[in-house]
């Protein structure tokens, strides 16, 4: 009988299995006919995304396609920050070697044991059968999908969001389950649980004339001063808000059906200072007012959603939202329930203090 914790796979296992997969990888890709890749440029670190997943490339493209860097001539000359190759298995006969871990290694949240910090971690969803793959020495990552049409809908407003939180913490940056809007002054993050308000009031601050970073993911750098840049383009809106959407704002990835998805067009804004931390709480009151709040309370509930919510926790996520909260004021962002005291309440907050 074991008796203690389940010791997980070693460090040899686990780093011959990383070497392994990516010369599959490679093997795949070198004899595949159906290969893409993209190079792109994300809070200044270069990425390089090589797909042999043609269903996924068009899937994902859109939503990363504010990052692409453009003519080859402005990407440095030394290797990627991060090469995350993006793997279909229903378009190959290469088959990804074994994993060296057993069923008893996979816990409740998709993480592996033994593989949730460190050099390398790994996730694996079974319901869509994706395994996450991060190499931090490497700055390589693979996601492997047994086919493409079990990867559900939401990954293609958010792709990659997994190994991106992996790769941002260990760089000192924060991935943040928040929404982010801007004016000319400057930008906020609203983050919450979900149902708090935070992509409800992000739509109707981009229909109010602002504009939007992120619906449900942003990134933070916070040296040398705290600045937050878009990761994915596209917003997620409840149905209602749909019809009162005009020009220039549109609808967008029409193979999703499940949900409402738009495009914010020229109101999407690359990155901006960030000016302030807001925490929605919906009161049911006419009005809308910011009230500060300690940066424990901010940590309290910025911690669990970036850190839950987000797929892969870790340490180094942890310290860089601890960065974050020390650098930047937060605020409860009590909302009321007429839009317009609630986009002018948002907008206050961009003014730089």
């Amino acid at each position: 009988m074991r008796v203690g914790p389940l010791p997980g796979p070693t460090d040899k296992d686990t780093i011959r299995f990383v070497t392994d997969t990516l010369g599959a990888f490679d093997e795949a890709f070198s004899s595949g006919s159906h290969t893409t890749v993209t190079d792109a440029t994300l809070a200044g670190h270069h990425l390089r995304l090589r797909y042999l997943a043609p269903g996924l490339a068009e899937r994902f493209g859109p939503t990363l396609a504010h990052l692409d860097s453009g003519h080859p001539d402005k990407l440095p000359d030394h290797a990627p920050d991060l090469e995350i190759c993006c793997w279909d298995r229903s378009v190959t006969e290469v088959r990804a070697p074994a994993p060296p871990w057993t069923l008893d290694d996979h816990l409740w949240d998709g993480r592996i044991r033994g593989l949730t910090d460190g050099r390398i971690r790994a996730t694996f969803d079974p319901t869509s059968r994706v395994l996450c793959l991060y190499d931090n020495e490497r700055g390589a990552a693979v996601v492997h999908a047994a086919s493409a049409q079990l990867v559900p809908s939401w990954m293609d407003r958010a792709p990659f969001r997994t190994v991106l939180t992996w790769w941002a913490a260990d760089r000192g940056l924060a991935l943040l389950h928040a929404s982010a809007v801007a004016t000319p002054t400057g930008a906020v993050v609203m983050a919450g649980t979900s149902g708090a308000g935070k992509s409800t009031t992000a739509v109707r601050c981009l229909m109010a004339g602002l504009d939007l970073l992120g619906d449900d993911a942003c990134l933070v750098r916070c040296e040398p001063e705290p600045v937050v840049h878009s990761v994915y383009r596209f917003a997620k809106v409840d149905t209602p808000l749909v019809e009162p959407l005009a020009p220039p704002l549109s609808r967008a990835l029409p193979w999703i059906t499940d949900e409402c998805v738009i495009d914010p067009g020229p109101r999407h804004r690359s990155r901006a200072p960030l000016r302030a931390i807001l925490l929605p709480q919906i009161t049911g009151g006419a009005d809308s007012r910011l009230v500060p709040i300690s940066r424990t309370e901010a940590l309290r509930i910025l911690g669990p959603t970036t850190l839950v919510d987000g797929g892969a926790p870790s340490g180094g996520a942890l310290r860089a939202i601890i960065d974050l909260v020390g650098r930047v004021p937060a605020y409860r962002l009590e909302l009321g329930n007429d839009p317009a005291r609630v986009v002018d309440t948002v907008a206050s907050a961009t003014m730089d203090r």
